[in-house]
Formats: C-alpha cells, sequence, structure tokens
C-alpha cells in the first residue's frame, strides 16, 4: 500500500513512500515483539547512522530539492528520518486521527502518484488540522537540538522549564529556521507518581506556534518557536521532569541532570525507552568525564544495572539493551572532536570496571537462562537468549581462558549463539580462536549468507592488526568485488563496525578503503559509494588522522569516475 498501490509523483518524493513504509514496518514489529526493544534499536542505528549523516558533509533535507545522482538518494536520512517524520504526525495526532488519515490517503490516492503535501492534505483533513507547517522538516536538513533548563521558586511553588532549540547549520542551509517540535514534559514528584495538570499558557504564546495538550502519555507540547518557557504553579516541592518519551521526536536534547536524577529516572520512568536513556546518559557522561562526581554517578549506573540483573521478572530483551553500552560511533555524536582513542579506552575501562562488579550476577543469569534459551524461536526464547549472549560477553572481558565462550561454541543449537560465542573468541583474543574460526569457515562453506557473517567478524576484530587479517582475506578466495553482501562484509566490516583498526593513527586503514574503492567503482558505484561515505565524519578527527583522510581523498579524485563517487567526493571535500 505505501510502497507502490500509492506511488511517487517524483524522485524527490521518496521518502514519502520509503519512510512511511518503515514507519509500518517498525511499527509492525513492535506489535509482534518488544515494543520498547524495537523502539531502542531503531533509535540506535538513527543515532548512529543518520544523526551522523545530518551533522556532517552529505547532510540533505528529507526530501532534497535537487541532486547530482539519483543513486545517492537512498540514504538513511530519506528512510530512516523519514520514518521519523511519520512517526512525528502519529504522535501529533493521535493513533484514532492517524489511522483516520491514512484511510483517506491510500483511499484519495490508490493507484495514483502523489506528494508529500498530499499525505499531509489528507492526515490534516481527517484531524480537523491544518499541517503545513510540518513541511519544514521534509524541506531543512540538520538535527534539532533542544536545551533545557529548570527553576524552582520554594516561596511561590512556582516550576518553570525554558527551552531553547537550535537547527546547526548544514552544507546548503546556513540559516536554518526553528521546527515545530512535539515534545513529551512528563513530571515526576517526590512520590515518584506523575505530576498530570498542564502548565499554564506557555510564554509567549501565539495561536498559531503552540498547542499544549496530555494525550495519556505525558503533556504534549508543540514547541515551534527559537525560545519557549512553560510554568506550573502551586508545587511543594521541584519535581523532576522527563521529556521526549519513546523518542516521539528526533532531537537531541541537552539537559542537565546529575547522575542521582538519572538514577531514579532509570528506576521510576514509566516510559520503557526513557529507563534506557538514563541509562546511557549516565554511561556517556562517565565515559566523556562530565560528571563533577564521578564516582557517585559510576554507583548510580552500578546499582541501576545491579537492580535489572536481579530482576528476573523483567523482560531479558529489554534488560539485554539496558547493558549494551553506548558504543564509539553514539560517543561520537557528543563531542565535536572525535579522539578516537581516547574514546575507545573510555568505553573499554568503564566495561572492565562494570563487569567486575556485577561478574556474580551475570554469570546467574547467563546459566538462569539456559533452559528458556533453548533453542525455541518464539519471542520469550528470543528475549532470553539475548540477554544470556549478553552475558556471555561481559563474562569473556573478565577470563583469559573464554572457558564460557568455547564452551557455548561447542554446544550452541541457534546461529545466534554459535556467532556471539565465535565473536567473544574473537574480540578477547581467547585460545582457541583460530580453530573456531577454521571450524565455523568450513562447517558453512557452501552457505555464502553465512560466510558473509563470518567475514564480517574477522573483517571488525577490535585490533589494530585486524587490517592484516582483512588484507588476508581481500587475496583469498573469499574476496568477490562483484558481490555486493560480500564486499560489505569484508569492507564495510571494517569501515563500519572496526574503528579500532579503520581509525588507526598512521592511516593505514584509510589507506587500505582507498586502494579497494577505484576497482569497486568500476563493478558497482551505489556499493562503493556507500563505502565512501565511511569519510563523512573525517573533518571531526584529531589533526593527524584528518591529514590522513584529506589525502585519501585527494587521491581518489583522479581515481573515481562514477558520478557516485563523484558526487561524494565533491561534498565531502569541495576543495
Amino acid at each position: 500500500w505505501s510502497g507502490n498501490r500509492v506511488t511517487l509523483r517524483d524522485w524527490f518524493q521518496l521518502s514519502l513512500k520509503e519512510g512511511f513504509t518503515v514507519f509500518r514496518d517498525q511499527e509492525f514489529t513492535a506489535d509482534l515483539h518488544s515494543r520498547a526493544v524495537k523502539r531502542i534499536d531503531d533509535v540506535r542505528l538513527l543515532r548512529a547512522r543518520q544523526f551522523v549523516e545530518d551533522s556532517g558533509a552529505l547532510a540533505h533535507p528529507v526530501r532534497p530539492e535537487h541532486y547530482r545522482e539519483i543513486n545517492n538518494f537512498y540514504t538513511l536520512t530519506v528512510y530512516e528520518k523519514g520514518a521519523e517524520l511519520v512517526r512525528m504526525l502519529h504522535t501529533r495526532l493521535g493513533e484514532a486521527a492517524f489511522r483516520r488519515g491514512c484511510d483517506r490517503y491510500f483511499a484519495d490516492h490508490d493507484g495514483r502518484a502523489a506528494t508529500v503535501e498530499d499525505f499531509l492534505t489528507a492526515l490534516g483533513q481527517a484531524s480537523g488540522q491544518c499541517l503545513d507547517h510540518l513541511l519544514i522538516w521534509y524541506r531543512q536538513a540538520g538535527t534539532p537540538e533542544v536545551h533545557v533548563q529548570s527553576a524552582f521558586d520554594p516561596a511561590s511553588g512556582q516550576f518553570r522549564l525554558s527551552l531553547g532549540q537550535r537547527i546547526p547549520a548544514t552544507p546548503d542551509q546556513p540559516n536554518p529556521q526553528p521546527m515545530p517540535i512535539p515534545l513529551r514534559v512528563v513530571l515526576y514528584g517526590a512520590d515518584d507518581r506523575p505530576y498530570t495538570a498542564l502548565p499554564d499558557r506557555p510564554e509567549p504564546a501565539p495561536e498559531s506556534a503552540f498547542r499544549l495538550r496530555a494525550d495519556g502519555e505525558g503533556i504534549l507540547f508543540d514547541f515551534a518557536e527559537a525560545q519557549a518557557t512553560l510554568v506550573w504553579n502551586g508545587l511543594a516541592a521541584p519535581p523532576l521532569p522527563a521529556f521526549n518519551q519513546g523518542f516521539a521526536a528526533p532531537i537531541k536534547l541537552h539537559i542537565d541532570y546529575t547522575p542521582q536524577q538519572l538514577g531514579r529516572l532509570a528506576r521510576i520512568e514509566q516510559d520503557p525507552f526513557n529507563r534506557w536513556e538514563a541509562l546511557q546518559r549516565l554511561a556517556i557522561g562517565l565515559m566523556l568525564n562530565r560528571f563533577a562526581e564521578a564516582e557517585s554517578a559510576e554507583a548510580a549506573l552500578s546499582d541501576s544495572l545491579a537492580d535489572l540483573l536481579d530482576d528476573d521478572a523483567a523482560d531479558p530483551a529489554f534488560v539485554a539493551e539496558c547493558l549494551a553500552l553506548p558504543d564509539f560511533h553514539t560517543l561520537c555524536e557528543h563531542v565535536e572532536r572525535i579522539d578516537v582513542d581516547a574514546l575507545l579506552a573510555a568505553h573499554d575501562e568503564l566495561f572492565e570496571r562494570l563487569t567486575e562488579d556485577h561478574a556474580d550476577r551475570l554469570e546467574r543469569r547467563y546459566h538462569s537462562l539456559a533452559e528458556s534459551a533453548q533453542g525455541g524461536l518464539d519471542g520469550r526464547s528470543i528475549a532470553a537468549r539475548a540477554l544470556r549472549m549478553t552475558c556471555l560477553d561481559w563474562l569473556t572481558r573478565l577470563d583469559p581462558t573464554a572457558a564460557l565462550a568455547q564452551a557455548q561454541f561447542n554446544s550452541a543449537s541457534t546461529m545466534t549463539e554459535r556467532l556471539t560465542a565465535l565473536r567473544c573468541l574473537i574480540r578477547y583474543d581467547a585460545p582457541g580462536r583460530a580453530e573456531a574460526l577454521a571450524r565455523f569457515a568450513e562447517r558453512w562453506r557452501n552457505d555464502p549468507l553465512v560466510t558473509d557473517k563470518w567475514l564480517t567478524l574477522v573483517a571488525a576484530r577490535p585490533d589494530p592488526d585486524a587490517l592484516d587479517d582483512v588484507r588476508t582475506l581481500l587475496a583469498s578466495p573469499h574476496w568477490l568485488p562483484t558481490n555486493p553482501n560480500r564486499v560489505r562484509a569484508i569492507l564495510g566490516g571494517l569501515s563500519r563496525l572496526n574503528p579500532t583498526a579503520f581509525h588507526r593513527a598512521d592511516g593505514a586503514g584509510y589507506r587500505l578503503l582507498g586502494e579497494q574503492l577505484p576497482a569497486l567503482d568500476r563493478l558497482n558505484p551505489q556499493v562503493t559509494a556507500r563505502l565512501l561515505g565511511a569519510f563523512e565524519s573525517w573533518r571531526r578527527l584529531d589533526d593527524g588522522r584528518r591529514d590522513q583522510v584529506s589525502t585519501c581523498l585527494d587521491g581518489l579524485r583522479d581515481r573515481l569516475h562514477s558520478r557516485d563517487c563523484l558526487d561524494l567526493l565533491e561534498r565531502l571535500k569541495p576543495d
């Protein structure tokens, strides 16, 4: 329905069907499985990849107004951010009105070519609202940044939330305008219960810009100005505010929570996404050394993880997500300059300390989940395997023999268990690593898709010497440059999944990728252009690495000839 029965008037409308269909696919999966886990997975991808695209040289609107090469249209911005815009419409209108609008859209345009305006018109007519002002989300690139400051006056009982939004400039849009953001807000009182009263009228309050209502999940505020203030009167104590439940809007939220406040949110927030988010904020703050009292911050994070591991009634898949600490790419989105070595070291050091804190709990959960994780393809079994394999990954850090991982590899009844065990053996350079790799490769040598997974594990081994492994693969029969999946498995595994090797200080990772691109460009320009996108944040690297990438890009100017790659090269390094 959203993919082809209603098609596009022109290619500029691509997100009309692709973003809409991604949203519908996300909702289908959320209905069948854990909604919270699905939302976390989608936001993790959005932040790690689309936010990077939106802040770099390749930034573009969800509906671009021009293009040099149509093949470069199929981006995370068009697909994933496009899905987030549909989700914002769903949030703003509510489930019933959104569904009526979709039904009207399909009825009016079935078998016809449509535009984004047609979609908004159908939703607006079904809900009795004019949605034209939301078109700016389709026209303007960049990720909005919302800054929040709170103040409480004990004498009057007045609580104020001062909001400001900033849209970073992008290559084609140096003067971006404020965006209409459907911002959810929940206030938690001293009793840990949500405070349901609406605030007084926002300041300023032009009728055309502000809407304020309760939607069952909190207070929904249509924040459309550069600055605004929400005011509550008559409160006995300062509440704890929480924002953007379910990640209702694709924004970066800046608020100076204390470690104690984040620990409390991780415990009391009724929205599971925001409980996970509180833990992510704690971990990011610790890794980036942003808490004045680092010891209390780490205690808050450690205590929260202990509570999750001790709660056998909690959804195992959700607990597994909470144990997945922010990775390198996530950390990069929280710094202006990317210090590769410092970020990787900070991640590993916190990981190791937390693993030592919870070794007994992790081992208990690993063994207690053995039966429920065994083999089944139902949701409960899948969730149990997710947590059990996460525990295995943590525990392998502490055991130089990797005995648990080796035993898991030998006895695994599912591909998930076997691949995770192999990843642990590879990641921590465990005894038996080479033998396990050889056994896996031999067993699945006639299955190219599983072989691709094996190759990705090899290319993504977090070690500077993994470049030698990649060069060995490129010289082996496994290297099939005419097979896009094989190219992505090896070179994508290196450039997207292995910052340790790809970002080597000597530039060897950049040179290796650059050496392969010209030949690939002659075979498959689209795949080559996707690989070239690994350099999208190069200007934020340290001086040495930035110079290495600059030299690499300069060397490719006369060696890449497809429109796909020349378009990206021009945007990556226009000078």
